[in-house]
Formats: C-alpha cells, sequence, structure tokens
C-alpha cells in the first residue's frame, strides 16, 4: 500500500513542495494547482466549518505554531494572548476558495495558512478502508497517528499488535462481531 505516504506527501503541512504548502505560501498571492483528493478533504473541512459554525476551521493554521504540541518542539509556553488576537483575523473558513473547474485552491488573504490536522489523518483512514475493501480485505484494523478504523468480524477474540511494537506486548485487546460459540 502507497496510499498513505502519497496521502501524507499530498496533505501535509511540513513537507516541502506539497500542495498544501504552496496552497498557504500563495494566500492572497493566487489559486495554486492542487489535485481531486486535496480538493476534496479541503472542501469536507468546508462542509465541517460550517456544521460546526467555524467552530472547526481548517484555516486556524496561522495559529498552530504558537502552542508547541510536539514532542521535539514541547516548551509549556503559553502565548501571548497579543499574539493569538493578531492572528484572529487570517482565520476564515469562507476566504479558502476551492475551483474543481480549474482545479485550484486559494486563501484569500496573504498570511492565511490551512492545517489539515484536524481532518488529514481521517481522510487517509477512510482512503486506504476503501481500497482494501476494493481489494476484498474485509477484517482490518487501521491507524494513522491516534486515527484508528476497525473493519470486520471476528468470531473469537485476537489481540491487536503494533508491528513496531519490539516487545511484542499487546497495546490493546478486543472482540469485533458476535463472541465465538461455547
Amino acid at each position: 500500500l502507497r496510499k498513505p505516504d502519497q496521502l501524507d506527501e499530498l496533505l501535509s503541512v511540513w513537507k516541502p513542495g506539497s500542495p498544501v504548502v504552496a496552497i498557504n505560501a500563495a494566500a492572497g498571492v493566487k489559486p495554486v494547482p492542487a489535485g481531486p483528493e486535496v480538493r476534496e478533504v479541503l472542501h469536507r473541512a468546508a462542509q465541517y466549518s460550517e456544521y460546526t459554525g467555524g467552530k472547526f476551521d481548517v484555516t486556524f493554521g496561522v495559529l498552530s505554531g504558537l502552542w508547541r504540541f510536539d514532542a521535539q518542539n514541547e516548551d509549556d509556553r503559553i502565548p501571548d494572548p497579543a499574539e493569538v488576537q493578531a492572528r484572529l483575523p487570517l482565520i476564515n473558513y469562507q476566504a479558502l476558495a476551492l475551483n474543481a473547474t480549474t482545479g485550484t485552491a486559494y486563501l484569500e488573504r496573504k498570511g492565511m495558512s490551512a492545517h489539515l490536522g484536524g481532518i488529514g489523518k481521517g481522510f487517509a483512514v477512510d482512503r486506504v478502508a476503501a481500497i482494501l475493501h476494493r481489494a476484498g480485505f474485509n477484517n482490518f484494523l487501521i491507524q494513522f497517528g491516534g486515527d484508528m478504523l476497525a473493519s470486520g468480524s471476528f468470531r473469537t477474540v485476537k489481540l491487536w499488535r503494533s508491528p513496531r511494537d519490539v516487545q511484542r506486548e499487546a497495546k490493546a485487546t478486543g472482540s469485533l462481531g458476535e463472541p465465538a460459540a461455547p
């Protein structure tokens, strides 16, 4: 399966050359080519923004660097309220324009920044699940950085182990479907 890596390349805000990085760099300047999957996830994000009245907003990227939640950047610093206030005008999902005809995405104000941290991994999980289903797999567990999907039915309890777990310890156990007959 190459799809997870492909989606990571497309949806990353950290990887130079990703369409999302290009969209952010061109904010307020010009629309940027964005493939169907990038436009789809941005469209879904805009829909969720509408559903939540803006409480979920894919254009929150301008705030993401103020808090340092990543382990490598963690410093327990709380940003100055003035820093937050200065960036709030750059958050507005309604200023994200998607054009299926031209295949572009555009953030209408310079300095805006889309960030797919709240939707990207879930989108990728759904895409990989669809691929597995089309290939005839029904029983599987997908986990991308905390976003998880379990599919299928097992007649007995199964232990799920991470392939990266060198101690081979079960991190979670569970049963999907009906329990085995006695």
